[in-house]
């Protein structure tokens, strides 16, 4: 958490600490009221006492006529009073009590005079027309348990009141946010493959079904461009095949013509080669615009990855391709897109390898999964999040930073995906749906 900035935490969890903070500070406060109220309590409650205990103690020993009773028989029978004449002397009381120099010190006082001195407090009190004073004390120690005990307790009660709050608030934000996180995930899974879905929560009655409504009208939106993105995409690869076809044919005449110079066929060998190059660009265009994912088709892996392997788009390389095989994985996509889905994680392997390729396909679940690894460095960490974004490649690459991009809508279009390995930037994963 240190260094953690507020706005990074989720909801659910500034919310949380948010009603924890306050909940402790909210006790916090409770509890030092309770303090005060004890303290307060207390006292009022001992001098009350000490006050009863003084006026007990002046009518055992003054007499009718205001003088002071000097016989055993009105000695006070409270230990810890103590009785002085108009001149200070003691009169009646203990003696040898460790209080006896602090009563001696208030016997004295011409009016009422309260001390606290060793955990108890004492209280002199002028007796009547002048006859004298009168000490009385009672020891704090009682009184100050029960404050401890209360002020332990209300602590005790406080973490308990916070704990419980913070716990119901976790459980309750949870519960409340807990459609919303599915929510989320469901729409950027509807986003990359499926934007015929919706939630249709119905009229919205509250905030998770007003989301949904939203959402849908979000995913209807997202779903209407990336159709007409589609079509326009596979009206512009349609209306390419025709004059890539012409240029092809006109360069294959030109290079049987006689007379044609060596220097002149290899040029329209090159334009031979680059219109097929193109072709198969167009071709992969239409397949991501139409879409290629089928419950009917059961296209073998294997077959797949030998064609890729062993197909003209790959570049000389003098690093090995070592492939992994899995006789047993059928996919629910056609060969030439599986084709063109992966041809292009291969083509950057064989760029950026040192000196070997390793293609590994396995099942996982639902799916067909075909790990494409070289031995290089890996994407550069700053391209990370970037390496699926058309036109973004890393620094000395010969290529047009295209490939991967379109790898990807390949695969999306046929129900799967093409991703970056996030424990291995060397790694690129196409997943198929398994047939």
């Amino acid at each position: 958490m240190k260094g953690t900035p507020w706005r990074a935490w989720g909801v659910r969890r500034r919310i949380v600490v948010t009603t924890a903070a306050s909940t402790l500070v909210g006790m916090a406060v409770l509890v030092a009221l309770t303090a005060l109220v004890l303290d307060r309590t207390v006292d009022n409650n001992v001098r009350s006492l000490l006050a009863d205990r003084a006026d007990a103690v002046a009518s055992a020993v003054v007499t009718e006529d205001g003088t002071l009773r000097t016989s055993a028989a009105g000695e006070p029978s409270d230990e810890v009073a103590w009785v002085f004449d108009a001149t200070g002397t003691q009169v009646h009381g203990p003696s040898g009590s460790p209080l006896d120099d602090e009563a001696h010190t208030l016997g004295t006082v011409n009016q009422a005079t309260t001390r606290e001195t060793d955990d108890w407090i004492l209280l002199a009190d002028p007796l009547p027309a002048g006859a004298g004073t009168v000490v009385v004390g009672a020891s704090l120690d009682p009184y100050e348990s029960t404050r401890d005990a209360a002020l332990l307790a209300s602590a005790v009660v406080g973490v308990l009141v916070v704990a419980a709050v913070t716990t119901m608030t976790a459980w309750t934000v949870t519960r409340a946010l807990r459609p919303v996180a599915s929510m989320a995930r469901s729409a950027a899974a509807w986003s990359e493959r499926d934007l015929d879905r919706r939630f249709e929560l119905g009229p919205p009655h509250d905030e998770i079904t007003e989301l949904g409504e939203v959402l849908d009208r979000l995913l209807a939106r997202v779903s209407r461009a990336l159709l007409a993105e589609q079509r326009l995409t596979a009206e512009l690869a349609h209306e390419l095949r025709t004059p890539l076809t012409v240029v092809r044919a006109e360069a294959e005449l030109g290079a049987t013509e006689p007379g044609v110079s060596a220097a002149t066929r290899e040029r329209l060998d090159r334009i031979v080669a680059a219109t097929d190059h193109l072709t198969g660009v167009v071709d992969s265009l239409l397949s991501a615009a139409r879409g290629a994912a089928s419950g009917d088709v059961r296209t073998p892996v294997n077959d797949v990855i030998q064609l890729a392997v062993r197909g003209p788009a790959l570049p000389a390389s003098s690093v090995a391709i070592v492939v992994e095989t899995a006789p047993e994985l059928l996919v629910a996509t056609p060969a030439d897109v599986a084709l063109r889905a992966l041809t292009p994680l291969l083509v950057n392997a064989l760029e950026h390898g040192r000196d070997r390729v390793l293609v590994r396909p396995q099942a996982r679940g639902e799916w067909v999964a075909i790990d494409v690894e070289d031995d290089g460095d890996g994407v550069p960490a700053d391209l990370v999040d970037a390496v699926f974004t058309p036109g973004v490649r890393s620094e000395g690459s010969a290529g047009a930073g295209l490939g991967l991009p379109l790898a990807r809508r390949i695969a999306r279009a046929s129900g799967g995906d093409v991703v970056l390995d996030p424990d291995d930037r060397a790694r690129f994963v196409l997943t198929l749906p398994r047939a």
